[in-house]
């Protein structure tokens, strides 16, 4: 027994091979399969101590195939790719325009128009007694002066317009039966105290009370704001109405009242612009840029 290989087991286990190292018995042992001729260069014997004999190609072959498999499944269903969103892809456009460095953003009105509501036209004070005086180029009533306009009649006594009843001024005959007026002078409210807003909404509000004004019942725009005649704080109301009336070809126009606080109390501009007569509206921002308080 000087060969190494598997012999039947000395200590005389049946079915049972140990391996013979040619020296000595080792401790390797297995089963003696019954078609098995035992002994060494049986076709169960093997070239050395191996617990798995001949089988272990055949771990390794299908060792190696799982791998195969697993990469395989790996790259087909990927579980680290992010699934696709079912339906069409969504596309966006773009919700407000684009930036034109070159322009002025027009700032949104945070806070309603001013209202004309619930202001009484029968709140009238006394009125003041005054003339206009003509010097130059200007016409003075009290503190307040303007440009005198060219090829307008005047200056003369304007009492149309309800709590500027002492008005003077001129006018400018637009068709047959309709002109415009530019007109200054002392406000005559019962409440000589009544804000400079108030009075500028109020003139505002009460002017299609008589017949004269009588298209001018309710603006379609209103905008006031505070400005100041020769440092003097004052209030600008701009109004705006449209009409449709067969008397007359014009179908709207545009008002201008300011009042001012004076020394000698409240006294306002109330200025009248067809608005198809885009050199009256000039004219009436002229007159308005050049108010002055002496």
């Amino acid at each position: 027994m000087s060969s190494p290989g598997w012999y039947p087991d000395p200590a005389k286990v049946p079915n049972r091979l140990r391996f013979w190292d040619g020296q000595t018995w080792t401790t390797q042992v297995r089963d003696d399969a019954a078609a098995s001729g035992g002994g060494p260069g049986g076709p169960s014997g093997g070239g050395g101590p191996t617990s798995s004999g001949g089988k272990g190609w055949l771990w390794a072959l299908l060792a190696g195939l799982m791998v195969v498999l697993v990469v395989v499944a790996l790259v087909i269903f990927n579980p680290f790719k992010p699934s696709p969103i079912g339906g069409p892809v969504p596309t966006y456009s773009p919700t407000i325009s684009s930036w034109n460095e070159s322009e002025t953003p027009t700032p949104t009105p945070s806070v309603p128009s001013p209202s004309i509501t619930r202001l009484r036209c029968d709140q009238e004070g006394p009125i003041q007694d005054v003339s206009a005086t003509v010097y130059k180029d200007r016409i003075q009533v009290g503190p307040m002066s303007m440009p005198a306009p060219d090829g307008w009649e005047g200056p003369q006594a304007m009492n149309s317009v309800r709590y500027l009843e002492a008005a003077q001024g001129y006018t400018l005959t637009i068709e047959p039966t309709w002109f415009n007026q530019m007109v200054i002078g002392p406000t005559n409210f019962a409440d000589a105290n009544t804000s400079l807003e108030t009075q500028a909404r109020t003139i505002v509000a009460c002017l299609g009370g008589t017949d004269v004004m009588s298209r001018y019942r309710a603006p379609d725009t209103l905008d006031l704001k505070k400005t100041s005649v020769s440092g003097h704080p004052a209030v600008q109301a701009d109004a705006s109405y449209t009409w449709s009336d067969t008397d007359i070809q014009s179908k709207g126009s545009r008002i201008r009242v300011v009042v001012v606080d004076t020394a000698q109390g409240r006294y306002a501009f109330f200025g009248e612009a067809t608005q198809e007569r885009d050199d009256v509206v000039a004219l009436m921002d002229t007159l308005t840029a050049n108010l002055a308080i002496s």
